[in-house]
C-alpha cells in the first residue's frame, strides 16, 4: 500500500466530533463519602462492521449544584492506577474528573470494546502498531484514540455539573503522547498536562533517557 504523508489539518478534514449520536448508556452509578461514580458506555466511532463503544468513568461530588471544571485523563492499563489516585485529589479541588478507556484496557467488566476492522487499536494488540502505519495515519491507533477522546469532550461538556468552557486533559505515558494532539486539535480544550509523553515517539542522538532512536523506516516517519 503506497504511504501518504498528511499533516494534522488533513488528517482531521471532515470529522467532527459533534455530528453522530452518541448512544449513551449508564451501567452503573455508584457512592463513597458523597463521591459519586458513574460508568457509561457512548459510541465514539462508527464502522461497516460495528462500532467502538468507549467506556467513561465520571467522578464528582453530589453535593455540587453548580457546574465546574472538568479533567478528562488519559491513561491505558499500566497507569490507570495512576489515573485512579487523581480522583480525590481534584474533587477536592472542585473538579469532575472523567478517566477515559480509549483502548479497551482498564480490565475488570467494563472496557472500551472495538469492532473487527479497529482490532489493531485495542490491547493487548495495538502495542504491536504504535510505531508504524498502514497507508495512512488514519489508520494508526493514535489518531483513533484521539478521535474517542474528542468524542469524550463531547459526552461531558454536556454533563449538568460540568462547565464546558473548562475542559482540561491530563495524558500520562500513551495518553500523554495523543493528548497532544486532542488539545491541539480540539478548542474545547482549556488546558493540558501531558506525563511521560512528549507527542513524538523518537529522539535524535544516542542519550541513554531517550525513547527511542531517529525512525528508520517510511513507515515509521508517516
Amino acid at each position: 500500500m503506497e504511504l501518504q504523508f498528511l499533516t494534522p489539518t488533513l488528517v482531521w478534514e471532515g470529522f467532527n466530533p459533534k455530528k453522530d449520536p452518541l448512544e449513551t448508556s449508564t451501567i452503573f452509578s455508584k457512592e463513597n463519602n458523597n463521591i459519586v461514580s458513574t460508568g457509561t458506555f457512548f459510541t465514539a466511532e462508527n464502522c461497516a462492521d460495528g462500532k467502538v463503544r468507549a467506556f467513561i468513568n465520571i467522578c464528582y461530588d453530589k453535593r455540587w449544584l453548580d457546574p465546574r471544571p472538568a479533567v478528562l485523563v488519559l491513561a491505558s492499563r499500566s497507569h490507570i492506577k495512576d489515573a485512579e489516585a487523581l480522583i480525590n485529589d481534584f474533587i477536592d479541588a472542585g473538579c469532575v474528573v472523567c478517566i477515559l478507556d480509549f483502548n479497551g484496557s482498564f480490565g475488570g467488566d467494563f472496557n472500551t470494546v472495538f469492532p473487527t476492522s479497529l482490532a489493531h487499536c485495542s490491547y493487548p494488540e495495538c502495542n504491536l502498531h504504535l510505531n508504524h502505519i498502514d497507508g495512512s495515519a488514519k489508520n494508526s491507533p493514535w489518531f483513533l484514540w484521539s478521535k474517542i477522546a474528542r468524542r469524550a469532550i463531547t459526552l461531558i461538556e454536556e454533563h449538568p455539573l460540568i462547565d464546558p468552557e473548562r475542559i482540561g486533559l491530563i495524558g500520562i505515558g500513551k495518553g500523554a503522547q495523543f493528548a497532544w494532539q486532542v488539545a491541539g486539535m480540539d478548542s474545547r480544550v482549556s488546558s493540558l498536562v501531558a506525563i511521560n509523553g512528549g507527542g513524538y515517539l523518537w529522539r535524535s542522538g544516542a542519550h541513554r533517557f531517550t525513547m527511542g532512536t531517529v525512525p528508520t523506516t517510511d513507515e515509521e516517519r508517516a
